[in-house]
């Protein structure tokens, strides 16, 4: 989605059809960046690690993370062996790139929805926009990553779950972009920034500490 070669509804198509090519109860392992390309911001851009990183810790599976990742380290140049040592570049810190990877990672450990709950992908108007509920045991999180360098309105079906969470703003846990959200007065949509990631929730959890 990010290259704009596929849409919304392409990525939908193929993340289910991988469901059913790995063997029942087998867990998939997610990943953005591996020894073999270059980090995440040189071949996709700094501005997408960010709603990447939503995706990628809120989606199915379990996510594998690069040392480095979690704080936009820029280089692998260190590294030319899996056997030799590699030297992390401390002065790319991305203090707020950690905070996100931080948020993220404890709401995922926290909330078992994330690791054994189900997934419904909710469609939406916009090509460039990832829209899915993540559910477990009454507990329900709406996820809504914009993936594009353009705030959009987005659109929810009205026949969708959307507008249970995005009617009351007190459901929403977190949120990458300013303090200028709202939705419309009929609560199927949605205006989001540029490369922002909106998460909802309803319902309460047992592990509940620290969110």
């Amino acid at each position: 989605m990010i290259d704009r070669t596929i849409t919304q509804h392409d990525f939908i198509t193929i993340h289910n059809s991988y469901k059913y090519s790995f063997p029942k109860n087998s867990l998939r392992m997610n990943w953005l960046e591996e020894k073999e390309q270059s980090r995440i911001g040189e071949y996709l851009g700094v501005e997408h690690a960010g709603p990447a990183a939503s995706i990628l810790l809120t989606l199915e599976g379990v996510p594998f993370i690069m040392m480095g990742q979690e704080f936009n380290e820029n280089t692998m140049e260190t590294w030319t062996s899996l056997f030799d040592e590699y030297k992390l570049n401390w002065d790319s810190f991305d203090t707020r790139m950690f905070e996100h990877y931080k948020f993220l990672i404890h709401l995922r450990t926290n909330e078992p929805a994330f690791w054994a709950g189900e997934l419904e992908f909710i469609r939406n108007s916009k090509d460039m926009v990832l829209s899915y509920i993540r559910q477990h045991e009454g507990v329900k999180l709406l996820i809504v990553v914009n993936l594009s360098e353009d705030p959009v309105l987005v659109q929810f079906d009205q026949e969708t779950l959307a507008d249970e969470f995005i009617k009351d703003r007190s459901n929403m846990l977190y949120r990458t972009g300013g303090d200028d959200l709202h939705a419309e007065k009929d609560y199927s949509a949605l205006w989001m920034n540029s490369y922002e990631t909106i998460i909802y929730k309803i319902g309460e959890c047992m592990k509940e500490e620290g969110l």
